[in-house]
C-alpha cells in the first residue's frame, strides 16, 4: 500500500493535508477517498470543500476546477445562522500519498 511522507501507511478515510495536483499551489485539507496500490505518483484521490462567497443572491459563484457538482449554501457567522453567505463546493483531486501528511 502507498505511504505518507513519514512512512506510515495511507488508508481510505484518513484525514490529510498536502498539495493536490489540480487545485492550485496552496495545500488542501481533506479525506482520502481512493487509493491505487503499486504506484508512487497519482496514487490517491482526496475529497475536500472549497467555499466561495455569494455576491449575487440570484447567481451561484463559479465552481472551482475540481468541483464534482455537490454544493451547499451556508452563512459565515453565529454558527451558520447569520452573516455573509457562501457556497461550499465538494471537490475531488488526485495526489501522491508521499506528499501528504496524515492529520489526527
Amino acid at each position: 500500500m502507498p505511504h505518507y511522507k513519514d512512512g506510515s501507511e495511507a488508508k481510505v478515510g484518513d484525514h490529510v493535508v498536502g498539495k493536490l495536483y489540480n487545485s492550485g499551489p496552496e495545500p488542501k485539507a481533506g479525506v482520502i477517498i481512493s487509493i491505487t496500490p503499486g504506484t508512487e505518483s497519482c496514487n490517491a484521490q482526496v475529497q475536500f470543500c472549497e467555499a466561495k462567497p455569494v455576491e449575487d443572491e440570484f447567481k451561484l459563484p463559479e465552481a472551482p476546477r475540481m468541483a464534482n457538482g455537490q454544493t451547499r449554501m451556508v452563512q459565515g457567522e453565529q454558527h451558520g445562522s447569520s452573516g455573509p453567505r457562501f457556497v461550499l463546493f465538494t471537490c475531488v483531486d488526485y495526489c501522491a500519498t508521499n506528499e501528504l501528511t496524515k492529520v489526527g
